[in-house]
Formats: structure tokens, sequence, C-alpha cells
């Protein structure tokens, strides 16, 4: 995509995603491991899923980095 390379572990299974929230909201199954929190965001470069209660948290993370 525009030059850039996604990691292998920047996708998603989204029908394995669906089934297990479907399963966590009808049936009452855990609570899909990539929903832990409330965001989800793929970072480039570490190449790994992180999460947070919210954006503003992510913003205010990145701005004690500049």
């Amino acid at each position: 995509m525009g030059g850039l390379k996604f990691a292998e572990v920047s996708l998603l299974d989204l029908n394995k995603l669906h089934s297990e929230w479907y399963g966590w909201t009808m049936k009452g199954s855990p609570k899909p491991e990539f929903l832990k929190k409330r965001v989800a965001y793929y970072v480039m470069g570490a190449d790994e899923w992180k999460y947070a209660d919210s954006l503003e948290v992510i913003a205010k993370d990145k701005l004690r980095c500049i």
C-alpha cells in the first residue's frame, strides 16, 4: 500500500473476529481477546498491536514523546 510493507502480524482474521464477537454478544462466550480494550491500533516499525482505554490516552502518550 503506497510502498509501505506491513508485517504478517498486522493482518486480522475478520471472519474469526466476527464469529467471536457474535458468540460473546449473543451466546455468552468469552469476550474476544482483540477487544480487550476500547481502542486497538497497529504500530508500524514495532510491528505490534497496542491497546488503550481511549484515544485521549494515546494522544497524551504521544505528546510526551515529542
